[in-house]
Protein backbone atom coordinates (compact mmCIF):
# COMPACT_ATOMS: atom_id res chain seq x y z
CA UNK A 1 0.00 0.00 0.00
CA UNK A 2 1.51 3.56 -0.97
CA UNK A 3 0.69 5.08 2.70
CA UNK A 4 2.13 8.84 3.08
CA UNK A 5 3.33 9.23 6.62
CA UNK A 6 5.03 12.71 6.80
CA UNK A 7 3.11 16.13 5.92
CA UNK A 8 4.01 19.34 3.64
CA UNK A 9 1.21 20.59 1.62
CA UNK A 10 3.33 22.88 -0.41
CA UNK A 11 4.90 19.46 -1.94
CA UNK A 12 1.43 17.11 -1.89
CA UNK A 13 0.38 15.81 -4.91
CA UNK A 14 -3.79 15.43 -4.37
CA UNK A 15 -4.03 13.21 -6.98
CA UNK A 16 -2.59 10.47 -4.93
CA UNK A 17 -4.37 10.95 -2.21
CA UNK A 18 -7.86 10.63 -4.24
CA UNK A 19 -6.48 7.31 -5.37
CA UNK A 20 -5.40 6.07 -2.74
CA UNK A 21 -8.62 6.64 -0.84
CA UNK A 22 -10.26 4.77 -3.93
CA UNK A 23 -8.12 2.00 -2.69
CA UNK A 24 -8.17 1.78 0.43
CA UNK A 25 -12.13 1.81 0.72
CA UNK A 26 -12.00 -0.57 -2.43
CA UNK A 27 -9.70 -3.38 -0.45
CA UNK A 28 -11.95 -3.30 2.13
CA UNK A 29 -14.50 -5.40 -0.37
CA UNK A 30 -12.55 -7.97 -0.44
CA UNK A 31 -11.22 -8.38 2.56
CA UNK A 32 -14.09 -8.40 5.04
CA UNK A 33 -15.38 -11.80 3.22
CA UNK A 34 -12.04 -13.49 4.29
CA UNK A 35 -12.66 -12.31 8.19
CA UNK A 36 -15.93 -12.98 8.15
CA UNK A 37 -16.44 -16.31 6.17
CA UNK A 38 -12.63 -17.53 6.03
CA UNK A 39 -12.31 -20.16 3.78
CA UNK A 40 -15.55 -20.53 3.06
CA UNK A 41 -15.67 -17.24 1.02
CA UNK A 42 -14.48 -18.86 -1.68
CA UNK A 43 -16.92 -21.51 -1.53
CA UNK A 44 -20.48 -20.10 -0.40
CA UNK A 45 -21.41 -18.97 -3.97
CA UNK A 46 -20.67 -21.94 -5.31
CA UNK A 47 -22.80 -23.95 -2.67
CA UNK A 48 -25.96 -22.10 -2.50
CA UNK A 49 -26.09 -21.86 -6.25
CA UNK A 50 -25.27 -19.61 -9.19
CA UNK A 51 -28.63 -17.28 -9.35
CA UNK A 52 -28.29 -16.38 -5.25
CA UNK A 53 -27.61 -12.96 -4.30
CA UNK A 54 -24.71 -14.24 -2.74
CA UNK A 55 -23.28 -15.61 -6.67
CA UNK A 56 -23.88 -12.35 -7.65
CA UNK A 57 -21.33 -10.22 -4.81
CA UNK A 58 -18.92 -12.68 -5.12
CA UNK A 59 -18.82 -12.83 -9.15
CA UNK A 60 -19.50 -9.04 -9.46
CA UNK A 61 -16.60 -8.18 -6.71
CA UNK A 62 -14.39 -10.64 -8.78
CA UNK A 63 -14.82 -8.56 -11.56
CA UNK A 64 -14.30 -5.28 -10.69
CA UNK A 65 -12.60 -5.22 -7.45
CA UNK A 66 -10.76 -8.69 -6.88
CA UNK A 67 -6.81 -7.97 -6.93
CA UNK A 68 -7.41 -4.50 -8.74
CA UNK A 69 -7.35 -2.63 -6.05
CA UNK A 70 -4.56 -4.61 -4.44
CA UNK A 71 -2.77 -3.71 -7.97
CA UNK A 72 -3.52 -0.22 -7.74
CA UNK A 73 -2.33 -0.11 -3.99
CA UNK A 74 1.11 -1.69 -5.64
CA UNK A 75 1.06 1.25 -8.10
CA UNK A 76 0.73 3.85 -5.57
CA UNK A 77 2.98 2.36 -3.59
CA UNK A 78 5.50 2.65 -6.65
CA UNK A 79 4.85 6.24 -7.04
CA UNK A 80 5.81 6.84 -3.44
CA UNK A 81 9.28 5.14 -3.86
CA UNK A 82 9.61 7.42 -6.69
CA UNK A 83 8.49 10.77 -4.62
CA UNK A 84 10.14 9.81 -1.20
CA UNK A 85 13.83 9.53 -2.63
CA UNK A 86 13.37 12.65 -5.15
CA UNK A 87 12.62 14.76 -2.31
CA UNK A 88 15.23 13.45 0.08
CA UNK A 89 17.81 13.43 -2.86
CA UNK A 90 17.32 17.04 -2.43
CA UNK A 91 17.90 17.80 1.17
CA UNK A 92 20.61 17.48 3.38
CA UNK A 93 19.46 16.20 6.75
CA UNK A 94 18.66 12.49 6.69
CA UNK A 95 20.70 10.57 3.80
CA UNK A 96 17.95 9.03 1.32
CA UNK A 97 19.22 5.54 1.90
CA UNK A 98 19.12 5.89 5.45
CA UNK A 99 15.40 7.54 5.28
CA UNK A 100 14.16 4.80 3.35
CA UNK A 101 15.14 1.94 4.53
CA UNK A 102 14.13 2.85 7.97
CA UNK A 103 11.13 4.19 6.43
CA UNK A 104 10.62 0.26 5.30
CA UNK A 105 11.92 -1.52 7.77
CA UNK A 106 9.24 0.39 10.07
CA UNK A 107 6.26 -0.58 7.69
CA UNK A 108 7.60 -3.57 7.90
CA UNK A 109 7.23 -4.18 11.65
CA UNK A 110 3.63 -2.66 11.40
CA UNK A 111 2.64 -5.16 9.19
CA UNK A 112 3.89 -7.91 11.58
CA UNK A 113 1.63 -6.28 13.83
CA UNK A 114 -1.25 -6.13 11.37
CA UNK A 115 -0.71 -10.10 11.03
CA UNK A 116 0.07 -10.91 14.54
CA UNK A 117 -1.54 -9.05 16.95
CA UNK A 118 -4.50 -7.45 14.94
CA UNK A 119 -4.86 -11.20 13.49
CA UNK A 120 -5.64 -9.82 9.93
CA UNK A 121 -4.54 -12.36 7.50
CA UNK A 122 -4.83 -10.14 4.51
CA UNK A 123 -2.11 -8.35 5.35
CA UNK A 124 0.16 -6.31 2.31
CA UNK A 125 2.96 -3.77 4.56
CA UNK A 126 4.93 -6.91 5.11
CA UNK A 127 5.34 -7.74 1.65
CA UNK A 128 5.32 -4.17 -0.03
CA UNK A 129 8.57 -3.35 2.97
CA UNK A 130 9.98 -6.25 1.37
CA UNK A 131 9.62 -5.24 -2.08
CA UNK A 132 10.40 -1.86 -1.40
CA UNK A 133 13.46 -1.93 -0.41
CA UNK A 134 14.46 -4.24 -3.08
CA UNK A 135 13.26 -1.69 -5.13
CA UNK A 136 15.57 0.58 -4.07
CA UNK A 137 18.31 -0.07 -6.37
CA UNK A 138 15.70 0.45 -8.96
CA UNK A 139 14.57 4.13 -8.39
CA UNK A 140 16.84 5.89 -11.16
CA UNK A 141 15.77 3.45 -13.76
CA UNK A 142 14.32 5.09 -16.89
CA UNK A 143 10.64 4.77 -16.93
CA UNK A 144 10.68 2.62 -20.23
CA UNK A 145 12.91 -0.17 -18.21
CA UNK A 146 10.68 -0.18 -15.52
CA UNK A 147 7.50 -0.85 -17.90
CA UNK A 148 9.70 -3.97 -19.50
CA UNK A 149 10.78 -5.11 -16.17
CA UNK A 150 7.15 -5.27 -14.67
CA UNK A 151 5.92 -7.00 -17.99
CA UNK A 152 8.52 -9.84 -17.74
CA UNK A 153 7.58 -10.43 -14.22
CA UNK A 154 4.18 -10.94 -15.00
CA UNK A 155 4.82 -12.84 -18.04
CA UNK A 156 6.62 -15.18 -16.18
CA UNK A 157 4.07 -15.53 -13.39
CA UNK A 158 1.59 -16.29 -15.88
CA UNK A 159 3.80 -19.01 -17.73
CA UNK A 160 4.73 -20.36 -14.21
CA UNK A 161 0.48 -20.61 -13.69
CA UNK A 162 0.05 -22.35 -17.03
CA UNK A 163 3.47 -24.72 -16.13
CA UNK A 164 1.02 -25.88 -13.02
CA UNK A 165 -2.27 -26.53 -14.94
CA UNK A 166 -0.25 -28.99 -17.37
CA UNK A 167 0.72 -30.46 -14.80
CA UNK A 168 -2.17 -31.11 -13.39
CA UNK A 169 -3.35 -32.37 -16.53
CA UNK A 170 -0.91 -34.88 -16.41
CA UNK A 171 -2.35 -36.21 -12.66
CA UNK A 172 -5.81 -36.70 -14.52
CA UNK A 173 -4.20 -38.48 -17.83
CA UNK A 174 -2.24 -40.83 -14.95
CA UNK A 175 -5.90 -41.16 -12.97
CA UNK A 176 -8.23 -42.10 -16.24
CA UNK A 177 -5.26 -44.46 -17.11
CA UNK A 178 -5.25 -46.50 -13.15
CA UNK A 179 -9.12 -46.06 -12.93
CA UNK A 180 -9.95 -49.50 -14.89
CA UNK A 181 -6.87 -51.31 -12.86
CA UNK A 182 -8.28 -49.74 -9.72
CA UNK A 183 -12.27 -50.98 -10.48
CA UNK A 184 -10.63 -54.28 -11.42
CA UNK A 185 -8.94 -54.70 -8.25
CA UNK A 186 -5.54 -54.87 -10.30
CA UNK A 187 -2.62 -53.22 -8.31
CA UNK A 188 -0.79 -49.93 -9.00
CA UNK A 189 2.53 -48.68 -8.21
CA UNK A 190 3.22 -46.40 -5.03
CA UNK A 191 4.09 -43.65 -7.73
CA UNK A 192 0.63 -44.07 -9.27
CA UNK A 193 -1.31 -43.95 -6.06
CA UNK A 194 0.61 -40.59 -5.45
CA UNK A 195 -0.60 -39.11 -8.63
CA UNK A 196 -3.87 -40.44 -8.34
CA UNK A 197 -4.24 -38.61 -4.89
CA UNK A 198 -3.31 -35.15 -5.91
CA UNK A 199 -6.42 -35.08 -8.39
CA UNK A 200 -8.68 -36.94 -6.29
CA UNK A 201 -7.77 -33.83 -3.77
CA UNK A 202 -8.15 -31.59 -6.41
CA UNK A 203 -11.20 -32.58 -7.07
CA UNK A 204 -12.78 -32.41 -3.83
CA UNK A 205 -11.04 -29.02 -3.41
CA UNK A 206 -12.76 -27.66 -6.56
CA UNK A 207 -15.89 -29.53 -7.75
CA UNK A 208 -18.80 -28.54 -4.70
CA UNK A 209 -21.85 -29.20 -6.00
CA UNK A 210 -22.38 -32.68 -5.02
CA UNK A 211 -24.65 -33.07 -2.21
CA UNK A 212 -21.94 -34.74 -0.45
CA UNK A 213 -19.21 -31.98 -1.16
CA UNK A 214 -21.47 -29.49 -0.22
CA UNK A 215 -22.06 -30.86 3.30
CA UNK A 216 -18.98 -31.26 3.87
CA UNK A 217 -17.85 -27.50 3.30
CA UNK A 218 -20.72 -26.85 5.25
CA UNK A 219 -19.85 -29.16 7.99
CA UNK A 220 -15.80 -27.50 8.05
CA UNK A 221 -17.07 -23.46 7.86
CA UNK A 222 -19.08 -24.41 10.83
CA UNK A 223 -16.68 -25.87 12.57
CA UNK A 224 -14.16 -22.47 11.79
CA UNK A 225 -16.73 -20.17 12.80
CA UNK A 226 -16.87 -21.84 16.07
CA UNK A 227 -13.21 -21.41 16.64
CA UNK A 228 -12.96 -17.52 15.45
CA UNK A 229 -15.79 -16.78 17.51
CA UNK A 230 -13.96 -18.11 20.24
CA UNK A 231 -11.52 -15.91 22.68
CA UNK A 232 -7.96 -14.07 21.52
CA UNK A 233 -5.82 -16.95 22.27
CA UNK A 234 -7.65 -19.81 20.29
CA UNK A 235 -7.96 -17.57 17.12
CA UNK A 236 -4.41 -16.86 17.44
CA UNK A 237 -3.65 -20.58 17.35
CA UNK A 238 -6.30 -20.95 15.05
CA UNK A 239 -4.64 -18.47 12.70
CA UNK A 240 -0.93 -18.99 12.90
CA UNK A 241 -0.59 -21.50 10.75
CA UNK A 242 -1.90 -19.76 7.99
CA UNK A 243 -0.52 -16.76 8.45
CA UNK A 244 3.06 -17.88 8.28
CA UNK A 245 2.48 -19.83 5.74
CA UNK A 246 1.49 -16.56 3.68
CA UNK A 247 4.31 -14.73 5.03
CA UNK A 248 6.75 -17.75 3.90
CA UNK A 249 5.99 -19.94 0.89
CA UNK A 250 2.93 -17.56 0.31
CA UNK A 251 5.57 -14.58 0.01
CA UNK A 252 6.80 -15.85 -3.18
CA UNK A 253 3.91 -16.21 -4.86
CA UNK A 254 2.58 -12.55 -3.98
CA UNK A 255 5.72 -10.95 -4.73
CA UNK A 256 5.77 -11.45 -8.09
CA UNK A 257 2.74 -9.41 -8.25
CA UNK A 258 3.81 -6.89 -5.97
CA UNK A 259 7.06 -6.34 -7.47
CA UNK A 260 5.75 -6.06 -11.29
CA UNK A 261 2.82 -3.46 -9.99
CA UNK A 262 5.19 -1.84 -7.90
CA UNK A 263 8.13 -1.27 -10.55
CA UNK A 264 4.62 -0.42 -12.94
CA UNK A 265 3.85 2.44 -10.43
CA UNK A 266 7.88 3.79 -10.40
CA UNK A 267 7.43 4.18 -14.08
CA UNK A 268 4.04 5.91 -14.26
CA UNK A 269 5.34 8.21 -11.77
CA UNK A 270 8.22 9.44 -13.52
CA UNK A 271 5.99 9.31 -17.02
CA UNK A 272 3.86 12.12 -15.19
CA UNK A 273 0.51 10.01 -14.53
CA UNK A 274 0.34 10.95 -11.19
CA UNK A 275 1.13 14.33 -11.11
CA UNK A 276 -1.57 15.51 -13.36
CA UNK A 277 1.00 16.21 -15.97
CA UNK A 278 -0.85 14.66 -19.23
CA UNK A 279 -3.57 15.79 -20.87
CA UNK A 280 -7.07 15.47 -20.66
CA UNK A 281 -7.12 13.46 -23.82
CA UNK A 282 -4.34 11.22 -22.16
CA UNK A 283 -6.33 10.29 -19.38
CA UNK A 284 -9.37 9.55 -21.33
CA UNK A 285 -7.58 7.42 -23.48
CA UNK A 286 -6.17 5.65 -20.58
CA UNK A 287 -9.65 5.18 -19.17
CA UNK A 288 -11.55 4.14 -22.52
CA UNK A 289 -8.36 1.60 -23.27
CA UNK A 290 -8.27 0.52 -19.58
CA UNK A 291 -11.90 -0.15 -19.20
CA UNK A 292 -12.65 -1.34 -22.23
CA UNK A 293 -10.67 -3.68 -22.10
CA UNK A 294 -9.76 -4.65 -18.72
CA UNK A 295 -13.46 -5.29 -17.86
CA UNK A 296 -14.19 -7.66 -20.56
CA UNK A 297 -11.10 -9.07 -19.84
CA UNK A 298 -12.11 -9.57 -15.72
CA UNK A 299 -15.51 -10.91 -16.97
CA UNK A 300 -13.97 -14.01 -18.82
CA UNK A 301 -11.10 -14.72 -16.57
CA UNK A 302 -13.82 -14.22 -13.27
CA UNK A 303 -16.36 -17.09 -15.47
CA UNK A 304 -13.00 -18.97 -16.23
CA UNK A 305 -12.23 -19.08 -12.20
CA UNK A 306 -16.31 -20.39 -11.30
CA UNK A 307 -15.30 -23.08 -14.35
CA UNK A 308 -12.63 -24.13 -12.78
CA UNK A 309 -14.17 -24.14 -9.47
CA UNK A 310 -17.46 -25.69 -10.48
CA UNK A 311 -16.70 -27.90 -13.33
CA UNK A 312 -13.04 -29.34 -12.51
CA UNK A 313 -12.80 -32.41 -14.51
CA UNK A 314 -14.08 -30.70 -17.52
CA UNK A 315 -11.95 -27.71 -17.08
CA UNK A 316 -8.85 -29.76 -17.23
CA UNK A 317 -10.39 -31.94 -20.15
CA UNK A 318 -12.20 -29.39 -22.46
CA UNK A 319 -9.03 -26.56 -21.70
CA UNK A 320 -5.90 -25.93 -22.71
CA UNK A 321 -4.86 -23.23 -20.78
CA UNK A 322 -4.87 -21.87 -16.91
CA UNK A 323 -7.81 -19.54 -15.70
CA UNK A 324 -5.22 -18.57 -14.00
CA UNK A 325 -2.40 -17.86 -16.68
CA UNK A 326 -4.74 -14.59 -18.12
CA UNK A 327 -5.23 -13.48 -14.37
CA UNK A 328 -2.58 -10.72 -13.76
CA UNK A 329 -2.87 -9.14 -17.14
CA UNK A 330 -7.29 -8.04 -16.98
CA UNK A 331 -6.16 -7.31 -13.52
CA UNK A 332 -3.35 -4.84 -14.59
CA UNK A 333 -5.14 -3.26 -17.38
CA UNK A 334 -8.27 -2.87 -15.46
CA UNK A 335 -6.80 -1.25 -12.74
CA UNK A 336 -4.99 1.36 -15.21
CA UNK A 337 -8.38 2.11 -16.26
CA UNK A 338 -9.62 3.00 -12.82
CA UNK A 339 -6.29 5.08 -12.44
CA UNK A 340 -7.32 6.90 -16.19
CA UNK A 341 -11.12 7.57 -14.96
CA UNK A 342 -10.19 8.85 -11.59
CA UNK A 343 -7.30 11.09 -12.71
CA UNK A 344 -9.62 12.43 -15.57
CA UNK A 345 -11.98 13.06 -12.88
CA UNK A 346 -9.35 15.15 -10.99
CA UNK A 347 -7.63 16.94 -13.67
CA UNK A 348 -10.58 18.14 -14.76
CA UNK A 349 -12.22 19.33 -11.72
CA UNK A 350 -15.37 16.90 -11.71
CA UNK A 351 -17.16 16.56 -8.62
CA UNK A 352 -14.74 18.32 -5.94
CA UNK A 353 -16.84 17.33 -2.84
CA UNK A 354 -16.17 13.85 -4.06
CA UNK A 355 -12.39 14.16 -4.28
CA UNK A 356 -11.71 16.04 -1.18
CA UNK A 357 -13.54 13.07 0.69
CA UNK A 358 -11.39 10.45 -0.99
CA UNK A 359 -7.98 12.49 -0.61
CA UNK A 360 -9.29 12.38 3.00
CA UNK A 361 -9.39 9.30 3.42
CA UNK A 362 -6.28 8.76 1.33
CA UNK A 363 -4.11 10.90 3.58
CA UNK A 364 -4.81 8.81 6.42
CA UNK A 365 -4.35 5.40 4.44
CA UNK A 366 -1.87 3.85 7.08
CA UNK A 367 -4.06 4.81 9.98
CA UNK A 368 -7.58 3.88 8.17
CA UNK A 369 -6.29 0.44 6.40
CA UNK A 370 -4.97 -0.45 10.03
CA UNK A 371 -8.22 0.69 11.60
CA UNK A 372 -10.06 -1.61 9.23
CA UNK A 373 -7.79 -4.54 10.63
CA UNK A 374 -8.88 -3.53 14.04
CA UNK A 375 -12.98 -3.00 13.05
CA UNK A 376 -12.94 -6.10 11.20
CA UNK A 377 -11.50 -8.47 13.49
CA UNK A 378 -13.22 -7.42 16.46
CA UNK A 379 -16.75 -7.57 14.95
CA UNK A 380 -16.32 -11.36 13.56
CA UNK A 381 -13.45 -12.96 15.62
CA UNK A 382 -14.69 -13.74 19.64
CA UNK A 383 -12.98 -11.59 21.21
CA UNK A 384 -15.49 -8.89 20.24
CA UNK A 385 -18.37 -9.31 18.96
CA UNK A 386 -17.69 -13.07 17.59
CA UNK A 387 -20.29 -12.51 14.37
CA UNK A 388 -18.00 -15.02 12.03
CA UNK A 389 -19.86 -16.90 9.69
CA UNK A 390 -23.62 -15.16 11.03
CA UNK A 391 -24.22 -13.32 8.00
CA UNK A 392 -24.37 -14.12 4.11
CA UNK A 393 -21.93 -12.65 1.52
CA UNK A 394 -24.15 -10.54 0.07
CA UNK A 395 -25.00 -8.89 3.49
CA UNK A 396 -21.67 -8.20 4.49
CA UNK A 397 -22.17 -4.70 2.08
CA UNK A 398 -23.98 -3.31 5.09
CA UNK A 399 -20.92 -3.46 7.35
CA UNK A 400 -18.74 -2.53 4.56
CA UNK A 401 -21.11 0.66 3.73
CA UNK A 402 -21.05 1.58 7.50
CA UNK A 403 -17.15 1.31 8.04
CA UNK A 404 -16.78 3.17 4.44
CA UNK A 405 -18.98 5.89 6.31
CA UNK A 406 -16.97 5.85 9.51
CA UNK A 407 -13.60 6.39 7.97
CA UNK A 408 -14.93 8.98 6.07
CA UNK A 409 -16.71 10.99 8.45
CA UNK A 410 -12.81 10.55 10.97
CA UNK A 411 -10.71 11.58 8.39
CA UNK A 412 -12.55 14.52 7.29
CA UNK A 413 -13.18 15.91 11.32
CA UNK A 414 -9.54 14.59 12.07
CA UNK A 415 -7.65 16.55 9.40
CA UNK A 416 -9.06 19.53 10.18
CA UNK A 417 -7.07 19.82 13.52
CA UNK A 418 -4.24 17.08 12.39
CA UNK A 419 -1.91 17.51 9.49
CA UNK A 420 -1.62 13.76 9.57
CA UNK A 421 -3.39 10.45 11.06
CA UNK A 422 -2.18 9.26 14.30
CA UNK A 423 -0.09 6.24 12.48
CA UNK A 424 0.94 8.70 9.72
CA UNK A 425 2.75 10.92 12.41
CA UNK A 426 3.90 7.55 14.67
CA UNK A 427 5.74 6.26 11.36
CA UNK A 428 7.21 9.44 10.30
CA UNK A 429 8.57 10.40 14.44
CA UNK A 430 10.11 6.56 14.41
CA UNK A 431 11.67 7.39 11.32
CA UNK A 432 13.65 10.61 11.73
CA UNK A 433 13.74 9.55 15.71
CA UNK A 434 12.10 12.33 16.79
CA UNK A 435 8.46 13.58 17.80
CA UNK A 436 7.14 15.40 14.46
CA UNK A 437 4.87 18.22 14.68
CA UNK A 438 1.27 17.35 14.03
CA UNK A 439 -1.49 19.50 14.60
CA UNK A 440 -2.67 22.16 11.82
CA UNK A 441 -0.88 25.55 11.78
CA UNK A 442 -3.95 27.66 11.25
CA UNK A 443 -1.69 30.11 10.21
CA UNK A 444 -0.34 28.74 7.27
CA UNK A 445 -3.38 26.82 5.96
CA UNK A 446 -4.32 22.59 6.91
CA UNK A 447 -1.32 21.14 6.06
CA UNK A 448 -1.81 18.12 3.23
CA UNK A 449 1.14 15.43 3.49
CA UNK A 450 3.99 13.94 1.45
CA UNK A 451 4.89 10.08 0.88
Amino acid sequence: MEINEHTNSSERIIYLDVLRGVALLGILTMNIPVLALGNYADYSPLTEGIKGPDFQSWFWGTVFFSGKMRALFGLLFGAGIILFTEKKAGENSLPVADAYIRRMLWLLLFGLINSYLLLFTSDVLYLYAFCGILLFAFRTMKPRGLIIMSLLILSLYSLGQGLIFLENQEHRKVWLQTETLVKQGKKISEEQKAERKIWEDLVARNFPFTKERKAEIKTEAEKKFNTMRSGYGTVFEELMPETIEIETTGFYKGAWESFATIMLGMALFKLGVFSGRLNKKAYLWLMFLGLGIGLPLSYCATNAFYVRAAFVKIYFEKWYVSAFTFEQLPRVILTLGYVGLFMLICVSGWMKGVQKILAAVGRMAFTNYLMQSFITTFIFFGYGFGMAGKFSRYELWYFIFAIWLFQIIFSVVWLRFFTMGPLEWLWRSLIYWKRMPMRVNREEGRGAGEK
